[in-house]
């Protein structure tokens, strides 16, 4: 990649992210209230919640089942979130985790057989002022070249799946375009 595009791929501003897949022996007890769904998001909670992450299977009856937890470390600066994820031992956070959603899922704890911890220092792009149009991003969305083609959410300047998907689309259409032209 040549060096200019090297910078800008550099000048993104990235936060952390702790994510968790807790393996569950069986789906927890389902009480009043919102029945639980594939994304299931809490109210006045530190994180976001949890998908489902074992919903595409296809067996009818499961003998367990796997959250996956995601909280974004937005309340601090970038650099102290990574700070955070590296010095906070993994049993606190695990204990963070089960207390939070023990509020929804009194049998949490019970059913959990395993709980693993990921601390993604760079998860995904923010998409602070100045970041969005033109500058450093801009050149990383306009690159083309017949060896590399990029497409990547951060090319847009925020981490979401149909940013995705469209730079996906984008990237495509520059190949077929270009082995049309040949």
């Amino acid at each position: 990649m040549p060096g200019e595009l090297r910078s800008a791929a550099l000048a993104g501003d990235y936060a952390p992210w702790l994510t968790a897949n807790l393996h569950l022996a069986d789906f927890p007890e389902e009480r009043r209230g919102a029945a639980p769904a594939w994304d299931n998001v809490f109210y006045d909670s530190p994180g976001l919640g949890y998908v489902t992450a074992t919903h595409q299977l296809i067996r009818r009856r499961l003998t367990g089942t796997v959250f996956t937890y995601y909280r974004a470390l937005h309340d601090v600066a970038p650099a102290e979130g990574r700070k955070l994820l590296l010095e906070t031992p993994r049993e606190a956070w695990a204990e963070g985790i089960l207390s939070e959603l023990e509020r929804v899922h009194p049998d949490i704890r019970r059913l959990t057989t395993r709980l693993d911890i990921f601390r993604n220092g760079h998860a995904m792009r923010r998409p602070v002022p100045g970041s969005i149009w033109y500058g450093q991003r801009q050149k990383l969305a306009d690159f083309f070249s017949r060896r590399i083609t990029l497409a990547h959410a951060d090319l847009s300047g925020f981490s979401l799946f149909e940013e995705a998907l469209y730079r996906g689309v984008v990237a495509a259409e520059r190949v077929i375009r270009w082995l049309n032209a040949q």
